[in-house]
């Protein structure tokens, strides 16, 4: 993932889980660690060729685990 100066994701906090859509620049992020970067409920969806957040997913309770389709 690039992280630039100018990009609203700065270098503060952990992901638990990152999963990449099939061969695209889209991520998905979720925060871990003793001091995440998101909730561990909030799944994180990261555009790395526009360096943006594009969407979020909130959850009521914590994310285990992710898996992201294209035909979904």
């Amino acid at each position: 993932m690039r992280i630039d100066s100018d990009s609203n994701l700065d270098l503060e906090g952990g992901i638990g889980i990152a999963e990449l859509l099939d061969r695209t620049n889209i991520l998905l992020l979720v925060g871990g660690g003793p001091t995440p970067k998101f909730p561990p409920h909030k799944a994180i969806i990261w555009d790395d060729y526009i360096c943006q957040v594009i969407g979020e997913l909130t959850f009521k309770s914590e994310i285990k685990r992710v898996k992201l389709r294209k035909d979904k």
